[in-house]
């Protein structure tokens, strides 16, 4: 638990809000996981420090000839002549400034007898010692990490260079006995083909043989088979000869019956015609009658295409 008070009896300046404020952050405040993601304060000195600052009149006092660098020199330069929390706001300062300012050394303050405050600070002070403490403690960690890592991989390298010694003679070895290998296979491939040889030799020369006879049969078969062609060709057309000849014929008899057909039928036509079947028709049919019969001019009236039919029928 942390108490903070005024080591005065007579504390009966306190307000009432003062006093609730005071009991409400002075429970027990919360560690942080992880010391190195702590802020300068902890947030319940944090809370007391700006209600005290605030409350009371706690004189501030900067150091003018604070050597600052960065964007920080700037904002310094606006509230290092400040003496009072009040007129270090004014000028644009938060606690964070004020928290910085402490921690680097170019602030002051005098909480007379606040012996809670200065205690805050003199814990934060411990704690930032023993926070960059721990700090170096892990630099030095980690530089021995690295030289050892360094020098793990300088072992490693060397192991990979035996390692890649003795895998050059092991492929060296498999050259050598591929070499031999291949040799020995040329070897046994001409001696193999050498054997093959002999072998083929005579079926080569039954093949040639047999090839040549069979040539000399197909040879002679396609002579017979030519002249059998030819023969056939002969006889094909000696009957298509024949064939026109017939047909010659048969549209000769045809052409001959027809005259006799027609010879007869203008003949019964001519003794079926009369004078008074040639008086009944008309002139289209008197014309008809004429070229039947003949008549070169079948022009003219009715009455002389009559007269002449009955001339051509007498």
């Amino acid at each position: 638990m942390i108490f903070f008070y005024k080591s005065q009896k007579n504390d009966s300046f306190f307000s009432l809000r003062l006093r609730k404020q005071l009991n409400k952050y002075n429970k027990q405040s919360k560690e942080k996981k992880n010391p190195y993601k702590m802020s300068y304060f902890t947030r319940d000195e944090t809370t007391m420090l700006k209600m005290i600052l605030t409350e009371e009149e706690i004189p501030l006092k900067f150091n003018p000839d604070a050597e600052i660098t960065g964007k920080f020199a700037e904002k310094y330069e606006s509230f290092k002549d400040c003496s009072t929390w009040a007129g270090f706001l004014e000028a644009g300062g938060v606690f964070a400034d004020l928290s910085r300012c402490l921690k680097s050394g170019d602030l002051e303050i005098d909480f007379e007898n606040w012996d809670d405050c200065q205690n805050a600070i003199e814990n934060a002070k411990e704690r930032h010692i023993e926070k960059m403490k721990m700090k170096e403690e892990e630099k030095k960690q980690k530089a021995i990490q690295k030289a050892e890592e360094k020098e793990a991989a300088k072992i490693l390298k060397e192991k990979n260079k035996l390692d890649r010694a003795e895998a050059k003679k092991v492929v060296k070895i498999a050259k050598d006995a591929l070499k031999v290998y291949n040799a020995e296979m040329k070897k046994s491939k001409s001696s193999h083909k050498r054997q093959l040889k002999q072998v083929l030799k005579p079926m080569k020369k039954l093949a040639k043989e047999w090839r040549k006879n069979v040539d000399l049969r197909v040879k002679m078969d396609a002579k017979a088979l030519k002249a059998d062609l030819k023969a056939t060709k002969e006889a094909i057309r000696e009957a298509k000869k024949l064939l026109r000849e017939l047909k010659k014929e048969e549209k000769k008899n045809q052409e001959e019956q027809k005259q006799n057909i027609v010879i007869e039928d203008s003949e019964d036509e001519v003794q079926t015609l009369s004078p008074d079947v040639i008086n009944n028709m008309r002139v289209a049919d008197l014309k008809n009658e004429l070229k039947k019969l003949g008549c070169d001019d079948v022009t003219g009236k009715k009455a002389d295409l009559r007269e002449r039919l009955l001339e051509m029928i007498e």
